[in-house]
């Protein structure tokens, strides 16, 4: 999964039962690989799905936000451009549950 939210592209870094705060929405990507002889890859369309996008406290939303799978799971999402000494900083904190939807 990727999104766009407030010009940031987010892509997918695992999964959070941590508690969150609502930010607004994003832009959802779409995915044109699927059974196309000249595949696109994910891109962001004009017309793109809106999802809700929520923060956790105490990482920044410019680096990391988060979008419900269910329940009380969310899809953790970073700044597509955060250097992986950062996304591993993330993730080594305790905001992933590993393993867990």
């Amino acid at each position: 999964m990727a999104i766009r939210f407030e010009g940031v592209v987010y892509v997918e870094g695992g999964f959070s039962k941590q508690a969150v705060e609502h930010l607004g929405r994003a832009d959802r990507a779409s995915c044109g690989d699927m059974g196309r002889p000249d595949p696109r890859g994910t891109y962001i369309a004009d017309d793109a799905a809106r999802v809700p996008v929520w923060s956790f406290p105490g990482y920044d939303p410019a680096l990391v936000v988060g979008v419900r799978e269910s329940g009380q799971t969310f899809r953790v999402l970073f700044a597509e451009d955060l250097p992986t000494i950062a996304k591993r900083e993330i993730r080594q904190s305790g905001l992933l549950d590993v393993g867990k939807r």
